[in-house]
């Protein structure tokens, strides 16, 4: 329902600006004070939602925090009569993003906010993250990115040492690309410190690098104390469902993959894994079940790897082989790490191929890598003494499971 031409305590709502995940935003004109401001109120959908309540309230406090000229201010928090929250922001006038995208050519936000402000220490965090992102989603080779990711991170903690965000990104890097568990667990365990309520550097310190480690008591206290601050968050599930699934807990992962979907329903990523799961108890059906909402949506990267692999595994390897031509096919401008096509040729039982795939991704320091000492999916591999050699190069180096496990 559209609260345009509503009368909000004080506030006289005027126009709807938009709508997102969690609720929408309105201009109101504060009657008291003669300046406009910007209304978010909570969906109706999550007012019986303690935890989205509480992730709303928590989001107003982290940004009434900020003081910056570059950041929104917030005003006030408050409840309409029937008990649905809402903030009060300052009104920013200006083009919409959709707008400034299509004039600028897509600048990068955060590139956009370094140039207003080259010593904003969250905007060199946030552009380190995604630097960060699109070498784990293998969306870019890895040594193009982390080295940036890296140094934007140290940029940031010279102007913030006590920033939270710097020190996980770090620590994701130090993990997933340097291979210096050390150093990460330490930039981890900072990040923790300096905010103990915060969900992000306790999920990445699990999935980045006490899962991989086979640490995996730690990382799932870690995530359940994670899931507690924010017990929606898809990524935390999806998070505990992947600890699971390496510590070969088969069926808690599958509970806990079922609950990430649950959750959203369209993430891919965690259908796909669930299937990979179903691949390693040859459960043909379910498999083909969990991926079929997937199947012409996923064409490239980790996703269509998996599904070649399950596609394999579950006889269909005219399909597996058609995966690895849409992985392979030249005339793709999207990057493929040599990871994927090695998790197709897995499953079709092309070993030595596959060895080759991750030899020439160690050589590229892929990140993914660090899944290979207890991802149940190599268990074939593990008797190989190249594949020996290739996991004594990686990091972090906790104890693999043997080939029979």
């Amino acid at each position: 329902m559209s609260l345009v031409g509503q009368k909000i305590g004080r506030y006289r709502v005027e126009e709807k600006l938009g709508e997102g995940g969690m609720g929408q935003v309105y201009r109101a004109h504060d009657e008291r004070l003669g300046r406009d401001v910007a209304l978010k109120f909570l969906s109706e959908k999550y007012l019986s939602d303690e935890g989205a309540r509480t992730r709303f309230e928590t989001e107003a406090r982290a940004a009434s925090a900020l003081d910056h000229q570059n950041i929104c201010p917030v005003f006030d928090v408050a409840e309409v009569e029937d008990g649905q929250p809402y903030l009060v922001t300052g009104s920013c006038h200006g083009v919409t993003l959709e707008r400034k995208l299509e004039k600028a050519r897509a600048l990068d936000p955060f590139e956009e906010a370094l140039r207003l402000d080259p010593s904003f220490a969250p905007a060199l965090s946030g552009l380190a993250d995604s630097h960060l992102l699109l070498a784990v989603y293998s969306v870019a080779p890895a040594k193009d990115h982390m080295p940036r990711a890296a140094e934007l991170s140290r940029r940031a903690l010279a102007l913030d040492p006590d920033l939270a965000e710097a020190h996980t990104s770090l620590g994701s890097v130090e993990a997933l690309f340097l291979w210096d568990e050390k150093a990460a667990e330490r930039s981890f365990r900072r990040a923790i410190e300096i905010e103990p309520r915060s969900f992000l550097p306790r999920h990445s310190f699990a999935i980045n690098l006490l899962a991989p480690g086979g640490r995996f008591d730690e990382a799932q206290e870690h995530q359940r104390i994670a899931l507690g601050l924010d017990p929606k968050s898809v990524a935390i599930n999806f998070g505990l469902a992947m600890t699971l699934y390496f510590r070969r807990d088969l069926p808690g992962a599958i509970e806990q993959f079922h609950a990430t979907i649950d959750l959203d329903p369209g993430f891919s990523l965690a259908r796909a894994a669930l299937a990979e799961v179903f691949g390693q108890q040859s459960s043909v059906e379910e498999a083909l079940e969990v991926v079929k909402p997937i199947l012409e949506a996923s064409s490239a990267g980790e996703i269509c790897a998996i599904l070649g692999y399950v596609l394999a595994r579950t006889g269909r390897e005219d399909a597996a082989r058609e995966s690895l031509e849409r992985l392979l096919s030249p005339d793709s401008e999207v990057y493929v790490s040599p990871y994927l096509p090695a998790i197709v040729h897995l499953g079709l039982g092309d070993h030595d191929v596959a060895l080759d795939g991750l030899e020439r991704a160690l050589e590229a320091r892929s990140p993914i890598l660090v899944w290979l000492r207890h991802r149940p999916l190599f268990d074939p591999l593990r008797a190989e003494p190249r594949f020996e050699a290739l996991l004594k190069q990686i990091g972090p180096q906790g104890q693999a499971p043997q080939a029979n496990q």
